[in-house]
């Protein structure tokens, strides 16, 4: 698979994550789901109780498709040197979703930037990672550090279990 055909399909599953969430959101939490965005602010505006939250979802099948167990969250930072990911969305909550193993890992934006900017020295920061080494961003264990984040099971879908 070449580079162009790895981004389209990374790109199909950020999406088909997002639609997922929200449609979680929706039927068990009770949100309205707004929209979906296609910049950088933010993936889905929501709704509940009267007050909009916007969610960041990154979709992340690395460890089913590679065949390893990593157990780390990596938190985007930068890509071609312009900040991307946490460092650019404008979102409220920061949703890390693993839909092989059923889990979304949600923490605030603003406490997920926070952390990583204080606590630099119990994460490891990559500078060659991802669309050939292009990409910078944080590894955080998502066992070791779980309790920073609210942690959601959703039930995997059956078009996830096709392994290309």
């Amino acid at each position: 698979m070449d580079y162009y055909e790895k981004f389209k399909k990374d790109l199909k599953d950020g999406e088909l994550g997002e639609r997922v969430f929200a449609f979680y959101l929706k039927e068990t939490k009770n949100f309205d789901i707004i929209g979906f965005n296609n910049d950088y602010k933010y993936d889905i505006i929501s709704e509940i109780y009267c007050k909009r939250i916007t969610f960041e979802v990154k979709t992340d099948r690395y460890e089913h498709f590679k065949g390893v167990k990593t157990n780390n969250m990596f938190i985007e930072t930068s890509c071609n040197n312009k900040p991307s990911g946490i460092s650019r969305t404008e979102a409220d909550v920061f949703v890390y979703f693993l839909p092989d193993f059923e889990e979304a890992y949600l923490i605030s934006v603003k406490k997920l930037k926070e952390l990583l900017i204080t606590n630099q020295e119990y994460f490891r920061y990559t500078t060659q990672s991802g669309d050939a080494g292009k990409v910078k961003g944080y590894l955080i264990n998502r066992y070791k550090y779980k309790h920073l984040f609210k942690l959601y099971k959703i039930p995997k879908l059956k078009c996830w279990n096709i392994k290309v």
